[in-house]
């Protein structure tokens, strides 16, 4: 029953309204939109220089484990058992100390480097409701492999945006 209704209703409606109807599509390259715009490019020298300066910190960190390891190996010999055992304790504490630490870089960044992109992706967000709502655009889909197999350059408004985005962020 339910099938002859959906026929009944096709049928009814004009197909030339349909057949006039072509709708306005665009596609927008966010990996681009990140690596070219201002935005992405400033994002991704903070994020840089975060990581180098954590990384510096475990390089700190690791040279000091390395001076104690060669410490208890060269006077190994001189202290007594207990030394030996209080010196093992505090290496195996520092070791795990700079796991952690290099656990927590890698989480940090992490959040780090999400926060950004959502700041950014935020901000096109802003942008393509505007472009859409001035040109009338239907659709904008976001130029990914996984969902858009090919997309004539013609549709492309990637540096368009990026366009917008940099004069937001020069105007700031």
């Amino acid at each position: 029953m339910a099938r002859i209704i959906i026929i009944l209703c096709i049928s009814l409606f004009p197909a030339s309204l349909i057949a006039d109807y072509a709708p306005v599509i665009r596609v927008v390259r966010m990996q681009a939109l990140l690596e070219n715009s201002i935005a992405g490019k400033a994002a991704r020298a903070d994020l840089e220089r975060d990581l180098n300066k954590s990384k510096a910190e475990l390089e700190r960190e690791r040279i000091r484990l390395k001076k104690m390891t060669e410490d208890l190996q060269s006077q190994g010999m001189l202290l007594s058992n207990d030394a030996i055992e209080k010196k093992q304790e505090k290496i195996v504490e520092a070791e795990r100390s700079l796991q952690r630490k290099a656990k927590d870089l890698h989480e940090d960044m992490q959040r780090k480097t999400a926060r950004s992109i959502e700041t950014i992706v935020a901000e096109v967000r802003t942008i393509l409701d505007s472009l859409a709502t001035e040109e009338n655009f239907d659709f904008i889909l976001q130029d990914d492999n996984r969902f858009v197999l090919y997309a004539d350059s013609e549709i492309d408004i990637t540096s368009r945006v990026i366009k917008i985005l940099d004069e937001k962020k020069l105007d700031l």
